[in-house]
């Protein structure tokens, strides 16, 4: 999606979703996660593609070979780029290694650039019991190209009370964003990546930070409207 705009896609073509696995074990959580997620993509109209970074095992970043794509013969490269170029959001997922995120899933970002990341949505998975430093992590990298974060949450009603993987990303992040915010009424999600997509194209471009709580993020929008414009 050249634009970043939800409303910029042709009625008849499905969202084209990128999911990069950063696990590098066989067997696998995060895996298993991201098909979970090929699979409710394709179950809402979206095309889902999920490159597995253990299976698709990518050539160490080269600067020059980065800038010049056409002229790299590598067929999992190929795939990686071909699908990053015709996606109108990402979906990267990590276990926690070393207190970050995996070092097969961060020599695949550095083969991408602000062109592919720039205004498209990022969802950021994790596995790894209670800790967030994966997504924290990457979440940096996100603000780096340009992208709009969008985060998981715990349910609304355990926010603010030490809940099991519960994280103040809002606050967190509110250092090294250009704006953040939170989903608390599936009716206003719409007008919140409306408003996610305006803050971070207009002005100086900057990163934005969308956090969704689990229960908003399941729950079924009874009023959908994407608006035209945001005041």
């Amino acid at each position: 999606m050249a634009s970043g705009e939800a409303n910029s896609v042709a009625k008849n073509d499905p969202i084209e979703v990128l999911i990069l696995s950063g696990s590098a074990r066989p067997v696998s959580y995060t895996r298993s996660l991201c098909r979970a997620m090929v699979a409710a993509l394709g179950a809402r109209g979206a095309a889902g593609h999920l490159i597995d970074l253990h299976a698709t095992v990518l050539p160490q970043v080269d600067s020059q070979l980065r800038a010049r794509r056409a002229a790299n013969a590598d067929p999992g490269l190929a795939e990686l780029f071909h699908h990053a170029e015709a996606a109108d959001a990402f979906v990267i997922a990590s276990p926690v290694y070393h207190n970050s995120y995996t070092g097969l899933l961060k020599n695949a970002l550095d083969w991408l650039g602000i062109n592919d990341f720039r205004q498209r949505p990022v969802a950021l998975m994790s596995h790894g019991e209670r800790s967030t430093q994966a997504v924290d992590h990457l979440r940096i990298v996100v603000r780096g190209v340009l992208g709009v974060a969008i985060t998981a949450q715990v349910p609304t009603h355990v926010i603010g009370t030490d809940a099991f993987q519960e994280s103040d990303i809002v606050g967190i992040t509110m250092p090294i964003v250009k704006h953040s915010m939170q989903v608390r009424n599936p009716d206003d999600m719409a007008a919140t990546v409306k408003k996610a997509f305006y803050i971070a194209g207009t002005g100086r471009p900057g990163p934005v930070l969308v956090d969704v709580p689990r229960d908003v993020s399941q729950a079924e929008v009874k009023h959908f409207e994407y608006p035209e414009t945001i005041e």
